[in-house]
């Protein structure tokens, strides 16, 4: 397995590519889930109802981090997938732009409706955001999760979470295919660290929704967010086994990172924003802290995209040289 012939310098007998990637899958999900575990079983273990205060901040900082990542992370690694497939396939610039175009729009168009799509299944009826947003007022947060007096509508940022975990599925599997020595290599565990850290708040996210909001336990909580978790398995084989057919599929994977981006955004528009922005009239002294926290989220954001592209880029260095290498034999 490449994984563990970087981490031990042993090299391991098996000859059996599709072997290789079943243990290295099991490797990688393994972390997928244990990291973010630990975050959350730490939490866990404090017996006390989280105050309104660190709510907001946490609120605050969530947002902050998942709007940067879905839009500088995702989408701008979707735009810059596919501008690096045009540099090395295409000669009619205005062709790849409008490609590029078609292919970013309608993954955003997907993301979009796929939040339009869970949050009018699980509304009462379709009059239920109109009466809300009367009964509320212009002022208030229309699709405040805490303000609806619906459980159902209460599970939408975890629908919408799940359904984000099907992309990260499929990333994780593709990294575990050893078929290319670069893609695990020493010099990729930049991008690996960016998925598995990009995990934590969101799995925090989960446990904190299903403490505060669904009003379960901590077991069940935490048994809720490990069964997120659980649900990447199949995404992780399909990316593990199937990527030969996202190299021939070009388009697939830039599409998946647009949807998967714009998604985490409106979510975090719609549910995350509304749970801080009334802070503003709390004094200028709260108001500061909620901002200084969302900036910590965006530099946290703008540090793991920095090492992912880094590690991008020496991966591509790297391929290129063994390639001029092969040629020169």
């Amino acid at each position: 397995m490449y994984i563990l012939q970087n981490w031990t310098g042993i090299n391991p007998t098996w000859s059996n590519p599709n072997l290789n990637i079943f243990f290295n899958l099991l490797f990688l999900f393994g972390l997928a889930i244990v990291v973010p575990g630990i975050f959350v079983l730490f939490i866990s273990f404090f017996r006390f109802k989280i105050s309104k205060k660190i709510q907001i901040y946490l609120s605050s900082f969530t947002a902050g981090l998942i709007i940067i990542l879905g839009t500088v992370g995702l989408i701008a690694e979707s735009i810059h997938s596919l501008q690096e497939h045009f540099e090395n396939t295409s000669t009619n610039s205005a062709n790849s732009t409008l490609q590029t175009i078609g292919i970013i729009a309608s993954g955003v168009i997907i993301g979009v409706g796929l939040v339009i799509l869970s949050k009018w299944i699980l509304s009462k009826n379709k009059h239920e955001l109109h009466e809300h947003h009367h009964h509320h007022g212009h002022s208030e947060a229309v699709f405040n999760i805490a303000d609806i007096d619906n459980k159902r509508i209460k599970w939408l940022p975890i629908i919408l979470l799940a359904l984000h975990r099907s992309v990260d599925g499929i990333t994780l599997g593709l990294m575990a295919n050893t078929q290319n020595n670069t893609i695990l290599g020493f010099e990729n565990w930049g991008m690996l660290i960016v998925f598995i850290i990009h995990l934590i708040p969101t799995s925090i996210i989960i446990y904190l929704i299903q403490l505060n909001i669904q009003k379960n336990n901590k077991f069940k909580a935490f048994g809720y967010t490990i069964l997120m978790s659980v649900l990447m398995i199949p995404f992780t084989f399909m990316g593990g086994y199937l990527s030969s057919l996202f190299d021939h599929e070009w388009w697939l994977m830039p599409l998946l990172f647009s949807a998967s981006g714009s998604l985490m955004t409106i979510m975090t528009i719609m549910e995350i924003i509304p749970e801080f922005i009334h802070y503003r009239n709390a004094g200028t002294k709260q108001w500061l802290g909620v901002i200084s926290v969302i900036g910590i989220g965006v530099l946290l954001a703008v540090i793991l995209i920095s090492v992912h592209s880094h590690s991008h880029e020496t991966d591509t260095h790297i391929s290129t040289t063994l390639n001029i290498i092969q040629n020169l034999k």
